[in-house]
């Protein structure tokens, strides 16, 4: 599960570009909401329990929960999830997965405060939970705490160089919210690199970038 989707991802159009400067044929990248941050498929979001029960014994009743969670949120039923998810981080707080799962439930009600709180327990369960911290990156974005968006990404990028969605994240962070245009470069680079498929929409950008640097 990643997160980086795109409100972002969505329009290259041509207008202005960044603060009050025009720019003629600057393309303009529409910030992430914490419901779509990046790019991935949103199925892939979720977290599963095969790699954290190869280090934490998984009873059978929170598997059984955690699955049934699972199946609610695949089918868009984040209310219904919620009961299950909870009553697994309740019995086994020391699992990750069920607090990111929790955390993206409540972002889909609307429940930001909710959500970065299961984000963090997430992180707190499993230090190298790079979902974790990528969401919680655009949730902080979104609260306009922008220094703390950045620590979250990077700190995911530290754990985990090849997490493309944290480098895409990043790059529209250091672009529109820093003006570290050199940066956001790099950064989109770096996504177009790992992502592997060259996305049409991000390779504008980087154009783009080119250009006006």
């Amino acid at each position: 599960m990643s997160r980086t989707f795109t409100n972002r991802l969505g329009g290259a159009l041509l207008v202005l570009a960044l603060a009050a400067c025009a720019v003629p044929g600057a393309l303009v990248r529409k910030p992430a909401t914490a419901q779509d941050p990046g790019a991935s498929t949103a199925s892939q979001r979720f977290a599963s329990l095969e790699r954290e029960a190869a280090d934490v014994e998984v009873s059978a009743a929170s598997a059984q929960l955690f699955d049934q969670a699972l199946a609610q949120l695949r089918a868009g039923e984040f209310a219904a999830a919620i009961e299950p998810l909870s009553r697994v981080t309740r019995s086994q707080p020391e699992l990750s997965g069920p607090w990111l799962n929790l955390g993206l439930a409540r972002l889909a009600l609307g429940e930001s405060d909710a959500a970065e709180q299961a984000f963090e327990r997430a992180i707190r369960a499993n230090p190298m939970n790079c979902n974790a911290y990528n969401e919680l990156g655009v949730l902080e974005r979104e609260n306009g705490e922008i220094e703390n968006a950045e620590a979250a990404y990077l700190a995911c990028l530290d754990r985990d160089p090849s997490f493309a969605a944290a480098h895409l994240n990043l790059g529209i962070l250091y672009e529109l919210y820093l003006g570290r245009l050199p940066d956001a470069l790099d950064s989109y680079r770096s996504y177009q690199q790992i992502a592997g498929e060259e996305d049409p929409k991000v390779k504008g950008w980087i154009v783009d970038l080119e250009r006006r640097l």
